[in-house]
């Protein structure tokens, strides 16, 4: 197995295809690993992200058969377990420590979104049922989050707005000022009548 099998397995069998659970769950690990890391000013491996997997995968799938390199098949609640003890031996205690903080992120992140089952499973520990209410919040996934990854986030603010585009100057009393004062000019007919009307006046005089 590598690692896009292990989390191909995780996202499927631990989160139900659920893209914004596993998401979320992966960056919280992944900051667990970056906050243990930086105090012991060592880098984020790939070793550590492993370990997240395999813990994950021992949670998960804690009956599932898994075949190590096709010798021996193990349940897959001892898997995080054995990974850890082989790294001992073939690669030493130095890589081991590098898998076994993401093991640790792994188990702790399992536990922090688990809590709360935990606490009614258990009424009888004051402490899980403290941390349930407090602090298991803090690891399940927020609401703006989901609408993030299902394309439906919409900005505070901005998703009810609606813009009206300006009206237009009323011309209504300009049309019917004019309207009154071209009604109220003389035509040329009356013009003309009362010029030639002038004119035989002034001939009789």
């Amino acid at each position: 197995m590598d690692l896009f099998e292990y989390s191909t397995k995780v996202e499927s069998y631990g989160y139900f295809n659920n893209v914004a659970e596993y998401s979320w769950s992966l960056l919280g690990m992944a900051s667990m690993i970056l906050l243990v890391n930086t105090q012991f000013h060592r880098p984020f491996l790939i070793s550590p992200l492993m370990g997240v997997l395999m813990a994950q995968m021992s949670v998960h799938l804690p009956e599932a058969p898994i075949s190590i390199m096709g010798l021996i098949t193990i349940p897959g609640k001892y898997f995080a377990a054995f990974m850890l003890f082989a790294q001992v031996i073939i690669n030493g205690p130095g890589a081991m420590q590098e898998s076994l903080v993401g093991v640790v992120a792994g188990y702790a992140w399992y536990f922090g979104r688990d809590a709360p089952r935990l606490s009614r499973r258990r009424p009888d520990l004051p402490w899980l049922a403290w941390f349930a209410k407090n602090l298991s919040p803090l690891f399940q996934t927020p609401r703006f989050f989901h609408q993030l990854v299902d394309g439906t986030f919409r900005m505070p603010g901005l998703s009810h707005r609606q813009f009206v585009a300006p009206k237009r100057p009323t011309v209504a009393k300009e049309t019917t000022s004019s309207a009154s004062t071209t009604s109220a000019r003389p035509d040329r007919s009356t013009i003309l009548a009362a010029a030639e009307a002038r004119v035989r006046n002034q001939k009789s005089t």
